[in-house]
């Protein structure tokens, strides 16, 4: 099945779907007072069998996430849910909770649970995050485990316009790999973005409009041998 020869077992969970979505994956960056959602949808590599539908918002201190990667024959689902708190007016810490289900048509159904931890770090232009996720190291089987991820990113902003980021980011004794990007306000409806993702080695992309309360993202990436994918969502934020 292309799905199972393209992609490992949950990878799509590992880490950010890039490098614009880090505050939709850290629950420490979003500690905001109001609500929000976000619905998207995305293709990995231009394949409809790589298709992913999520649903994100966010409530307070509380996110709530909802993602469905697959086809009719086999689908990865995830429900999560995780807080953030401040521990004074610079350090903000995120835990979350997700349950996983993973199945094939007409042959398993199974289910386990994940375990994370994130924090967030500010002074003046500089912010530092991270998280560690799978700590726990769920298990789908005897033999089939989710091996833990982790990143430490760094964000300055020059102004209010501009925004440079680098991630180093890593699966447990896995060499680590590198991501990072470059995030340009032109005007205050528009954000525009691109980076590098060294695993796989990949050029990413975004641009985001926004009109009253809502705002149109599109997410790009252009990996060096299996071509295109694209991400289009949808944020509501009052």
């Amino acid at each position: 099945m292309v799905i199972l020869i393209l992609i490992s077992v949950f990878e799509t969970l590992l880490f950010p779907r890039n490098i614009f979505s880090e505050n939709e994956f850290n629950p420490a960056l979003e500690n905001r007072t109001h609500w929000q959602i976000i619905m998207g949808t995305s293709t990995k590599f231009q394949l409809s069998e790589l298709r992913t539908y999520y649903l994100y918002s966010s409530i307070g201190s509380y996110r709530l996430s909802a993602q469905s990667f697959g086809n009719e024959l086999y689908r990865e689902n995830m429900l999560k849910l995780s807080n953030c708190f401040s521990v004074n007016k610079s350090w903000s810490v995120g835990i979350g909770m997700e349950l996983l289900n993973n199945w094939v048509d007409d042959n398993f159904n199974r289910f386990t649970y994940s375990l994370s931890l994130s924090s967030a770090f500010r002074a003046r232009k500089i912010r530092v995050s991270g998280f560690i996720n799978n700590f726990n190291i769920p298990r789908l089987s005897d033999i089939d485990k989710l091996p833990i991820s982790y990143s430490l990113r760094f964000d300055y902003q020059a102004n209010n316009r501009f925004d440079v980021a680098f991630a180093l980011r890593g699966l447990d004794r896995d060499i680590p790999f590198y991501n990072f990007c470059v995030i340009f306000s032109p005007y205050k409806i528009i954000d525009m973005g691109s980076g590098v993702n060294t695993d796989p080695l990949a050029l990413e992309y975004t641009m985001g409009i926004t009109i009253g309360d809502f705002t149109v993202v599109y997410f790009g990436s252009n990996h060096q041998h299996l071509g295109l994918s694209h991400e289009f969502n949808l944020k509501f934020c009052p």
